[in-house]
């Protein structure tokens, strides 16, 4: 008959998957009894999974364009096709009847339909042994995951700037059976995460700095093309600073870290500050979130409409205008348009020619839950019943008691001259840039026009003092030069 196999998927000491040897001999033993073997589906096995939650053998078991292709199922060993409770492996064997399929087991011999009321009884046997099995290899897992936790080795695979190398041998990958692994910073990725860092600490978006990432070739953790998620999601990891947590927030593995704690703690309050300020970035344009509305204060949003003329042309309009909300509409009707109030803002940008670009940045103070994790793996690793301990575990409890006592300190807000002007750091940046750098500064600019065509009139606001030229009325001399800047950048644009 025509039948396929179940098989499993398994990890090389070479980084590579291949099908277990026990799966290609139970092939060749399907072709020995006269068999045509049609197919050999491996999935990565892992637990008691149902077998119906397996990705590539599901479509074998449920699709009626795959069943009628074969009439039976081998498997090298019954926990190929179940290690789950009674009831699991009961409802492959109904599956069986209700689809006429066949099951073969190889080590043992067993088909099903039993062909007499001992290879039944037979098939129950091993289908509770192969649970039991199961039951005793995961009891031995966590006992050797515990074990290897316990002793600051690694559990896991390797977050994306690190490798994982032998502890004894150093190598990358290790290939002896018995060493142990550990983490060290990968000499190529933990460049890009360096880089990505730099580039986020400059002021620019995620979206920008995957767009770079992707411009200079650097190949994402799932080797397509990198996204703002996938960075924040880099960016917010403590494997940075060397640090590994459980699910209850514990601390599980210290390893070299990538990031020193001053520049991870301007990370963090960098994406706190652009969190809280701007929300998501993508596909916005660059007054989105900055442009209110001269007569009632509300937020401008961004509108892309096309309409069609009677003779056949097509009318794109892009701009801000005044919406309003569902319960309290806009009556003003402001809309201008978006090329137009960017270049507005863009003129008056630069003009702070004689403005030096100056950022502020959060420095936390240290956290106390550090040093509180070191006391308890330090507690933890004495010998409780030796009396010798008592002393160093009061010693540790006294300096547990002090740290909470004292607090968190307080964090410290840091000023950072970059000796660039505002102009020259605003015509740098793409607009997206330009977004984010207004948001970070709060700032609003507040516009309106009179009618059609008419010219834009409107005022700015901002929280930092940067800005201050632009609050008062920007002369006219200086806002000629600016905007002999612009139509020449226009130009070689062009």
């Amino acid at each position: 008959m025509d039948v396929i196999v179940a098989a499993r998927l398994s990890q090389k000491v070479n980084g590579q998957t291949g099908i277990d040897t026990q799966d290609e001999d139970c092939a060749r033993e399907a072709r020995e009894q006269g068999h045509n073997v049609i197919a050999v589906v491996a999935d990565h096995k892992s637990g008691a999974a149902d077998w119906m939650s397996r990705r590539n053998l599901r479509p074998w078991l449920t699709e009626s364009g795959k069943l009628i292709l074969y009439q039976g199922i081998y498997a090298a060993s019954q926990d190929r096709l179940s290690r789950g409770k009674w009831r699991d492996e009961i409802a492959i064997r109904m599956w069986a009847e209700d689809n006429h399929k066949e099951l073969f087991i190889v080590d043992t011999k067993l088909h099903w339909p039993p062909r007499d009321a001992v290879e039944q009884l037979r098939w129950e046997m091993d289908a509770s042994r192969a649970r039991q099995e199961w039951e005793k290899a995961s009891r031995r897992y966590r006992r050797m995951q515990s074990w290897l936790r316990d002793n600051d080795y690694l559990v896991g695979r390797a977050p994306y700037g690190y490798r994982v190398v032998g502890a004894e041998c150093g190598d990358s990958p290790c290939a002896c059976k018995k060493d142990h692994k550990i983490l060290e910073p990968d000499p190529e990725t933990s460049e890009v995460v360096l880089e990505m860092v730099a580039k986020y600490l400059e002021g620019n978006s995620r979206r920008v700095v995957a767009v770079h990432l992707d411009a200079r070739g650097f190949p994402s953790p799932n080797g397509g093309e990198w996204t703002g998620k996938t960075i924040a999601k880099i960016l917010r990891s403590e494997t940075l600073i060397g640090k590994r947590r459980d699910a209850s927030g514990k601390v599980i593995l210290r390893f070299e870290p990538i990031l020193d704690l001053e520049t991870w703690s301007r990370l963090q309050a960098a994406i706190d500050g652009n969190t809280y300020r701007r929300g998501r970035v993508n596909g916005k344009g660059m007054l989105c979130g900055v442009a209110h509305c001269g007569r009632c204060g509300r937020r401008l949003h961004l509108h892309n409409a096309k309409t069609r003329n009677k003779g056949g042309s097509v009318y794109n309009w892009s701009g801000y205008r005044c919406n309003g909300d569902l319960k309290h509409p806009a009556t003003c009707k402001t809309m201008i348009r978006a090329a137009d109030l960017e270049a507005w803002v863009d003129v008056r940008m630069r003009t702070l020619t004689d403005v030096e670009r100056v950022t502020e940045t959060i420095i936390r103070g240290p956290d106390p839950q550090e040093d509180l994790d070191r006391i308890r793996d330090e507690a933890d690793a004495l010998d409780r019943l030796d009396p010798a301990s008592d002393a160093r575990i009061a010693e540790l409890r006294a300096e547990a008691d002090e740290i909470r006592l004292r607090g968190k300190p307080k964090d410290e807000l840091r000023r950072v001259f970059t000796g660039i002007s505002m102009a020259d750091h605003w015509a740098a940046l793409d607009p997206q840039g330009r977004r984010a750098m207004l948001l970070e500064d709060g700032v609003k600019v507040y516009a309106m026009k009179d009618g059609r065509g008419a010219e834009i009139k409107g005022w700015l606001e901002a929280e930092s003092e940067a800005y201050l030229p632009l609050t008062r009325q920007v002369s006219p001399t200086e806002l000629s030069a600016a905007e002999a800047v612009v139509r020449e950048a226009a130009r070689r644009h062009r």
